[in-house]
């Protein structure tokens, strides 16, 4: 029997250096940010990804923000940058495996 658990999981997917207004001093600076790509899983095959979020550290002040929603509100560029920063592949996996059999199921019977 094959135990199934659901959950989640998260994968980086970039580093970069990005203008973005910090909170704690209040200006804009370029801070280091790393993104990660959250996904769901079911028995750790990842099924989908849903969000991604980002690591930020200002690079004026030092402050530390983890766990942040990477969006417009956070990088002053985002529409510029968020090309940069897409799912990878493989947190897809788990949709094509259950979608091809699907796929094809449905092609037979209408064919």
């Amino acid at each position: 029997m094959i135990f199934l658990r659901p959950g989640t999981g998260k994968t980086a997917i970039g580093v970069g250096e990005h203008l973005m207004r910090c909170p704690h001093c209040g200006s804009d600076q370029y801070a280091d940010t790393m993104v990660y790509s959250l996904y769901w899983n079911i028995a750790w095959i990842p099924m989908f990804p849903y969000d991604k979020e980002a690591n930020v550290i200002c690079s004026h002040c030092g402050y530390k923000r983890y766990g942040v929603v990477f969006g417009p509100a956070l990088i002053n560029n985002y529409e510029e940058i968020k090309r940069h920063y897409r799912h990878p592949w493989f947190t897809y996996i788990g949709i094509t495996i259950t979608g091809i059999p699907i796929l094809l199921l449905i092609l037979s019977v209408f064919t």
